[in-house]
């Protein structure tokens, strides 16, 4: 079992060990067991670099039926026990001890042998007490837990208290449970310590010479990055190329001066750096985000003027410390790097962090707000949808859709960061002022050049606008590029369909193209479309649309013109539903979420008015029971808010009191 977990009102040992459960995010959802036989047979070392459990002592078979106790006691590892009652019907189960051993990053320490548990025959109807031989505390810091291995190979950390070297826990969930000493405040120091080293890390220099004559590259200002400059003729055009390697084991901001014909980082599509400026709001020919120890390529033309010019590159605004936070959770997390969630998650939750200030603001407060978005809705979201997954994927140039869900089951899992965040807020603050520190105290740097003026009398003052960061390094910009283009097709059912073009693509080649209009900016259809043996295609017959008035596609990362159309007049809207009216008894509150009186309040109802009622929906129990509600259709609620019927006369009548008077009009449909 993975997931979330409900507290009750424990006492405070047993909630700090409830946060414990952080520490086993990373193993949440990994798999790494084969499925075990009734036998009582274990789990198998497989794939999980978190964890590894092995059978031992002999199998223990227990006859248990509904009208007898349970009490079993295993030699050298504890007792399993149970009042008469916990099982569904007679039959049997099987037990037998359980060693683990974690990963150092966990924060996991087992405190003894735990124990396996199958049921053949029955099922539980209450839960059993596991009580394990685990002796003393080892240490202040040693929070007492039980981690179970359910069958599916995920893991989760369950509270247990500790009495005279006993650690028990009462539960329902088995196969195998393992009684653990924790630190729940071991993944922010490991955190902590990543983002530390990856400061302090360097990288070889690079190697590139022979810039053009009328290139001056000038010495750079710290040694937080490699540069050197060549020239490249592939285009039939001299252009010097600029080469800019991260110094540093974090990721780095660097504007892009000047006019240059392509911008190119090695590792990030042309899709993936489209995506991501749109969602932070930045030109991506003008700035990139340059991750720990990679290259990026930048070539200029010759131009008229020699005025110099500077790239500014710095480890410490908010882009590039957020870049750095988040790639280091994903790691952390998922055990590998994943530029599909990477730019997702900085276009969806990464405002929490601070994007698009002046400044950091890393705190323990904007960490939550980041956590609550990318363990909630984003990883939320691609798990629960697989459209959206692809759609996703596609958005930021892949395909690789079975890992990206993959990497958000562990995302997903860190929502124990969140549930359980008032628990260890406080202990938590010292290592998140470390990670600020470490992520705005970076250098900064220019690298400057300036170039001989061309000698063509009275040319360009060398003003342009830059070249589209999809050119190749080496490769002179877009010669021989595959392009694509989108014309309006024959009427559809709503708008017009889009006519396809295709060419410069690899010969018989599948080519992943997804559609676009002006309201679905994130893309509505995708399919594939395969290329001739000259590279070419050509289709109308898949996506259309009516919405909007901007219309493109991008084909295996190569985006299409726009092109614009408008669709025929919308169909009139259904004529609304039919309403009843309603008279409040007194002054009546509403609200968006019946089902708790809570959510956004609405406007109040004033005592004694008449209003339209849509539907009639069971939700929250007032004082004296009533649990319906209404959904409240007049202008000012308009069918947003609700209000509890107890607070209406619902009989038709409009004064004296609501003492007797029905707690719904049954007349009102159901919602």
């Amino acid at each position: 079992m993975g997931g979330f977990l409900l507290l009750p009102n424990w006492p405070t040992e047993r909630l700090r060990a409830a946060a414990a459960a952080l520490v086993i995010v990373m193993i949440g959802g990994a798999a790494g067991c084969a499925s075990r036989a009734d036998s009582g047979g274990a789990d198998q070392p497989g794939p999980d670099p978190y964890a590894t459990v092995q059978p031992t002592g002999e199998v223990v078979t227990v006859h248990v039926s509904p009208s007898t106790a349970l009490s079993v006691r295993i030699p050298g590892i504890g007792r399993i026990s149970g009042p008469s009652g916990a099982f569904s019907r007679a039959g049997t189960i099987t037990i037998r001890g359980q060693r683990a051993a974690f990963a150092a990053r966990t924060g996991l320490r087992p405190a003894g042998p735990g124990i396996g548990v199958w049921f053949h025959g029955t099922a539980l109807r209450k839960p059993l007490s596991l009580t394990f031989d685990v002796g003393a505390r080892p240490g202040p810091q040693a929070v007492p837990v039980i981690v179970h291995h359910a069958d599916n190979g995920s893991w989760d950390v369950r509270a247990a208290s500790l009495v005279a070297g006993h650690l028990t826990v009462a539960t329902s969930s088995f196969s195998v449970n393992i009684p653990s000493w924790a630190n729940p405040l071991h993944w922010w120091d490991s955190l902590a310590s990543m983002i530390a080293s990856g400061v302090g890390g360097r990288t070889a220099p690079l190697t590139c010479s022979g810039a053009p004559g009328w290139f001056h590259l000038s010495g750079v200002s710290s040694d937080l990055v490699h540069v050197c400059a060549k020239t490249n003729h592939a285009s039939g055009q001299e252009v010097a190329e600029v080469q800019i390697k991260s110094n540093r084991g974090v990721s780095l901001e660097v504007t892009v001066p000047g006019s240059p014909a392509y911008v190119w980082v090695h590792g990030q599509s042309w899709t993936w750096r489209q995506e991501t400026a749109r969602g932070l709001g930045f030109d991506p020919n003008r700035t990139v985000i340059l991750p720990a120890g990679e290259t990026m390529t930048v070539g200029y033309p010759r131009l008229h003027t020699p005025a110099p010019f500077s790239f500014f590159v710095s480890g410490a605004t908010a882009k590039a410390a957020t870049d750095t936070a988040i790639r280091d959770m994903i790691d952390f997390a998922a055990g590998q790097p994943d530029p599909i969630l990477l730019g997702y998650s900085e276009v969806k939750c990464a405002t929490g962090l601070g994007v698009g200030g002046t400044g950091i603001t890393a705190g323990v407060a904007s960490f939550r707000q980041f956590l609550t978005c990318w363990t909630g809705q984003l990883a939320g979201g691609l798990l629960s949808d697989e459209q959206t997954a692809l759609n996703v994927a596609s958005r930021f140039g892949g395909e690789d859709v079975a890992t990206l869900v993959r990497h958000a089951k562990s995302v997903h899992a860190l929502g124990w960061l969140v549930s359980l965040w008032p628990l260890f807020q406080l202990g938590i603050g010292n290592d998140i002022d470390k990670i600020h520190e470490r992520l705005s105290g970076g250098q900064s740097a220019l690298v400057s050049y300036h170039m001989d003026p061309a000698p063509s009398p009275g040319g360009s003052s060398g003003g342009g606008q830059p070249g589209t960061g999809g050119g190749t390094p080496g490769g002179g910009g877009h010669s021989g590029s595959p392009t694509v283009s989108l014309s309006r097709g024959p009427s559809a059912p709503q708008g017009y369909r889009y006519a396809i073009r295709l060419s410069g693509f690899p010969a018989s080649t599948s080519v992943s193209v997804t559609c676009y209009d002006s309201i679905s900016t994130g893309g509505f259809y995708i399919f594939r479309l395969g290329t001739d043996a000259a590279g070419q295609a050509f289709t109308q017959s898949q996506c259309y649309s009516g919405a909007g008035s901007d219309h493109w596609v991008v084909a295996g990362g190569h985006e299409s013109n726009h092109v614009q159309w408008s669709s025929a007049a919308p169909p009139p809207p259904p004529p609304p539903p039919p309403t009843h009216s309603e008279t409040t008894g007194g002054v009546t509150h509403t609200w968006t979420n019946y089902t708790n009186a809570g959510g956004t309040a609405g406007p109040a109802i004033p005592s004694h008015s008449t209003v339209q009622v849509t539907c009639k929906v069971t939700g929250f129990k007032v004082a004296d029971g009533n649990t319906w509600w209404y959904r409240i259709a007049s202008p000012g609620w308009s069918n947003h808010y609700y209000a509890s019927a107890d607070a209406f006369y619902n009989n038709g009548h409009t004064s004296g009191s609501l003492s007797g008077t029905p707690w719904v009009d049954n007349a009102v449909p159901n919602c």
